[in-house]
Order: C-alpha cells, then sequence, then structure tokens
C-alpha cells in the first residue's frame, strides 16, 4: 500500500496498496461491484449485522485524546461485509485519498480499484472496521502475503544485492493500455502498480510472512482522535497474532509516512508525483495534503510492536 492522510476537513484517511495483479488474483472469486447501493443516513452508513455475527476485537475503545466520550466497537470484518465496507471505501477514498482526488473520479470510476481490493483482503481476518453505536465510522483493510507468493507477486527481481527503483519517462501509453475503462483511474493504479512490481527487489532474504497496510479511513467526526493511530496497533497486533516477520506500507501522504518512520519504518524506495507522466505532462500534481512523494516504507514487526504500544 500505500499510506495516506487527507488534511481536508471532511475526512482523514490512509491508503495502502499492493499491486493490481495480485488484488485480482489473490482471492477465490472475481470482484463484483454491487449494483444497489446502501442508503446513507444523516452523512453515515449503518451496520445492519445482528450483533455477535463478527469478531469483536475492542468493545468500548474511547479515543485518549480530543475529548470524545462515547466508546467505540471495534470489529473484524468478512465476506459478507462486502458490498457494505466496498461503498464506503469507494466512497471515501475517491473524494479524500491526495492520488485519487486529484483526478476527480466518481464513484463508478473508482468502484473497480477499490472493490478489487477489498475483495483481495477481506476473507483473511486481518480487516476491521470501527462503529458508534450503529454508525460506520471507520475502517483498516490489512492482509499478509507468504514468501511462496513473492515471485509472482514480484515479477521484476527478489532481494537484490543493490535495488533500484526504475521510473519510465512516460508511462502514456501503458495508461492507454490500462486494465480500467477510466484513463484518470489507470493513472493511480500505475503509479501504485509501479511501486508494488518493484518491492521485491528491497525485500530482505529473511522476510517469511509480510503483513500489508492496504488502507484505512476515519470519518471527519473522529479526526485528532487519535483512531489512526490505534489502527496501526491493531494492525501490528494482528500482524504479530499471524506471524509477520515484517510490515509494509504504500505511504502517499507525508503525515502517514511520518508515523510510519516514528514507530521504525524505513523507506525502501520512493515515487516523485512529478517524475509520473502521461504524455509528457505530469498528472498526479497539487495533492490535497501536499504530498509530494509515494514512499513505500517497510518495517520489523517485533521491533514496532513496542513503539507502538502507546498508541494502543
Amino acid at each position: 500500500m500505500l499510506k495516506l492522510s487527507s488534511s481536508k476537513k471532511t475526512g482523514k484517511l490512509i491508503l495502502s496498496f499492493q499491486r493490481q495483479q495480485l488484488r485480482c488474483g489473490s482471492s477465490s472469486a472475481k470482484y463484483e461491484i454491487p449494483t444497489k447501493r446502501f442508503p446513507v443516513h444523516d452523512g453515515y452508513l449503518l451496520d445492519t449485522r445482528p450483533k455477535g455475527e463478527r469478531e469483536v476485537i475492542d468493545p468500548a475503545w474511547k479515543p485518549k485524546v480530543g475529548g470524545y466520550t462515547k466508546p467505540l466497537r471495534i470489529e473484524i470484518i468478512d465476506r459478507q461485509d462486502y458490498a457494505f465496507i466496498g461503498q464506503y471505501f469507494t466512497w471515501h477514498f475517491a473524494k479524500y485519498c491526495n492520488i485519487f482526488e486529484t483526478q476527480n473520479l466518481t464513484y463508478d470510476e473508482a468502484a473497480p480499484f477499490f472493490f478489487s481490493l477489498l475483495n483481495s483482503v477481506i476473507d483473511k481476518p486481518l480487516s476491521f472496521a470501527a462503529f458508534e453505536g450503529d454508525k460506520l465510522v471507520g475502517i483498516r483493510l490489512n492482509t499478509y502475503h507468504t514468501a511462496d507468493e513473492f515471485p509472482d507477486m514480484y515479477p521484476r527481481g527478489l532481494c537484490e544485492k543493490d535495488p533500484k527503483f526504475v521510473i519510465q519517462k512516460d508511462y502514456g501509453q501503458d495508461i492507454t493500455n490500462g486494465v480500467y475503462p477510466s484513463r484518470k483511474l489507470n493513472r493511480c493504479n500505475l503509479c501504485i502498480e509501479e511501486c508494488g512490481t518493484q518491492t521485491g527487489k528491497f525485500l530482505p532474504k529473511d522476510c517469511k510472512k509480510l503483513g500489508v497496510i492496504e488502507a484505512a479511513g476515519v470519518d471527519s467526526s473522529y479526526m485528532g482522535s487519535g483512531m489512526a493511530q490505534y489502527f496501526s496497533y491493531r494492525s501490528m497486533e494482528l500482524f504479530k497474532k499471524h506471524g509477520c516477520d515484517y510490515w509494509l506500507s504504500y505511504s502517499a501522504a507525508a503525515a502517514a509516512a511520518g508515523f510510519n518512520l516514528k514507530v521504525g519504518g524505513k523507506v525502501l524506495f520512493e515515487f516523485p508525483y512529478d517524475d509520473f507522466k502521461d504524455c509528457g505532462k505530469s498528472v498526479l500534481t497539487n495533492m490535497c495534503d501536499g504530498a509530494k512523494s509515494l514512499k513505500t516504507i517497510m518495517g520489523r514487526v517485533d521491533k514496532t510492536w513496542p513503539l507502538i504500544q502507546e498508541y494502543s
């Protein structure tokens, strides 16, 4: 992934991505985009599943900062949440994620990317959602991959001694040949794809199970609550539980990258947005949060774990 944070008043986001081929191929079922959407009530999607169906990882989390008083319920999401979470994911990130926001994508344009990503991770019990009563107020999507998957995931090299991130002079033809009908969406996907396919060159040889931070979104009403940092703590807890030795994030925003570095992550490489060109023109510019590059960041779970305890 990629990890993103928006400075807009309407929402705070963190987003992470794995490459498109992996997202499409890692789930047994081809992704679908539901034709019917859930109603929105006063700006929120409401949870309609019976209580007790999901695994609860925190029944009453309370933010430590900002004067918030209502406890939030944190639950592991599963395949039954696909349409519900997918709608929130698509709308929230198309509107506020810096790379996608700069392309001014509609919901229908953006949906194939986000439902494809969600489809690839939702069957592993590492993703979760936050609820204030029935209101959905945040999501975190995570996954993991084992070393036997790496050759297919990273076709441009594995565990190289002196890895280099290669940037093409222009991506126009690749964008034209992209997997989506929307040229604007293909731009976003290809920028992320370039980072994803080249990550393998930078992997340490002792990486056996890699936890990937795919995406996180925090509702605007909880900006400044510490929820995003708490999500990172819970994610690291899940990576630890499932035996991951390293974690990875494609950090699109400066704020998100800064947090990842604070808890022990290291920059493997970065893709300056000005260097991503479509027919000679830089098309990922003027990011809503001022970010200048997409940073690929990795850390060891055992080293990050003690550093992230303060955000529990």
